[in-house]
Parts: structure tokens; sequence; C-alpha cells
């Protein structure tokens, strides 16, 4: 991102959270090492901060592939 920032922002779902009207389930295991569980968490502050339709499921154990869980 740091060679085009604009660009990793303008294309960031994180930055484009105010556009998000759909409601929204976020589902996350919390051993997840593709994916760190920070980066949901992220985003439903994001969408909660702007009062938007959203949960967050953690399963807790479980990594990045849901198939496995």
């Amino acid at each position: 991102p740091w060679d085009d920032m604009l660009r990793y922002m303008n294309n960031s779902p994180y930055y484009l959270a105010r556009d998000i009207n759909t409601p929204l389930l976020l589902i996350h295991g919390e051993k997840d090492k593709t994916c760190p569980i920070e980066e949901a968490q992220k985003m439903f502050t994001a969408l909660k901060r702007q009062n938007k339709k959203v949960d967050l499921a953690i399963y807790k154990q479980e990594g990045h592939v849901i198939e496995n869980w």
C-alpha cells in the first residue's frame, strides 16, 4: 500500500464502510492466521460507528477455512 496509498484507501472495504448499506454478518475464526481477527473487529467497529446493521460472529479455536470447522 505504501507505493500508492490513495489507491489502497480507495479500494479498501474499511475506508468504504460509509457506502455499505446492506445488513452484514461478519464470520471469523478466532485462530485465523491468514486474516487476523483484528481486521474483522476493525470493520465491525467502523460499521457500528456509522449505525450500520452489522453483526460479528467469532468462532473460538477455528481458523481461516470454514469447511474445516
